[in-house]
């Protein structure tokens, strides 16, 4: 088990490493010179020249990659030219929404799916399972903004349960934070269990159709039970996949769902960043990103090694 988490623990630094060269090497090829793009046509020479050498592009590429990596491994950021705070302070704010945000939709996307795809595996070609596959057909549909827009107009302007958008902060108490990131949170999960049951439902029956399940049901176990003991720790592989690739482009619904609600997170801070041209801001961000997305991908392999031992034993022969 070891040497199995090494691996996956080295190929992850690996995979982190060339994306970090690909984002700021992609920063470095855009057309036109980057302290002109982000101070505009009417910069004076004097504000350019002295923008130039804060970016260090006085210097040559590989130094100032090597520079970004040493800061980056040190938690330095660097700092906003449009904000003017450091760029750590501004995404450790933004990040306390988009966080909570994230892990409140990747709960309720990941129960609602596991809910209704067992369900609809127990009531196999029966009614239940009819019209849940009814309604995953239109959650997969409906794009998540479009959704969001149909809660704000059922939950917020009809009904007045819960907030349109913003965001009080925390400070106001966590009751009325928690309470302005249920409808973003629904928007973003819905789309996502859709899919998900699906591939659960499908692991599931599976699972229904092998020798261990009819066992267990022949010992006396009820359909639920023999599923709950024996048949979803031998789904979760599949459902382990597309959970990993869910939580990727989870990322790209926060960004947004953060501005139909109008949420000050990391989503709506990226597209304000693209605004003003803050090219130091946008790469920290996309950087951030792709830790995220490495991270995840991770833990899925980990959670793979101990859902199913014999993936430990092929990654070791390798």
């Amino acid at each position: 088990m070891l040497r199995f988490l090494v691996q996956r623990c080295l190929f992850a630094l690996l995979t982190l490493f060339f994306a970090a060269f690909i984002i700021f090497y992609t920063i470095e090829i855009l057309p036109g010179d980057p302290a002109q793009i982000m101070l505009g046509v009417n910069a004076s020479p004097e504000s350019l020249a002295a923008l130039r050498t804060q970016l260090g592009l006085d210097r040559s590429v590989i130094m100032r990659f090597t520079a970004w990596i040493i800061d980056l491994a040190q938690l330095d950021f660097g700092i906003s030219l449009i904000h003017g705070d450091r760029i750590a302070n501004i995404l450790q704010q933004r990040l306390t929404v988009t966080i909570p945000l994230a892990l409140i939709a990747l709960v309720f996307s990941t129960l609602t799916a596991f809910l209704f795809g067992s369900l609809s595996a127990l009531y196999r070609r029966r009614m239940p399972d009819y019209l849940i596959a009814i309604l995953s057909q239109v959650g997969i549909a409906l794009p998540n903004f479009w959704l969001g827009i149909l809660l704000i107009l059922g939950f917020s302007v009809g009904l007045r349960w819960l907030p349109s958008g913003g965001f009080p902060g925390w400070e106001a108490g966590i009751d009325a934070g928690i309470r302005s990131l249920i409808l973003p949170a629904i928007a973003i999960a819905l789309p996502q269990a859709a899919t998900l049951l699906r591939i659960v439902r499908t692991a599931l029956i599976d699972s229904m159709a092998q020798d261990f399940y009819r066992t267990a049901q022949a010992k006396g176990l009820s359909p639920a039970l023999a599923l709950i003991k024996h048949g979803f720790r031998n789904a979760l592989v599949p459902i382990l996949t597309i959970l990993g690739l869910q939580l990727a482009y989870l990322l790209a619904g926060v960004i947004v769902i953060e501005n139909v609600f109008v949420l000050p997170g990391l989503g709506r801070l990226l597209l304000q960043a693209t605004g003003q041209r803050d090219l130091i801001m946008i790469r920290e961000i996309i950087f951030l990103a792709v830790v995220a997305t490495i991270l995840i991908n991770l833990l899925i392999d980990i959670a793979y090694g101990f859902v199913d031992p014999r993936l430990r034993k092929v990654s070791s022969n390798e």
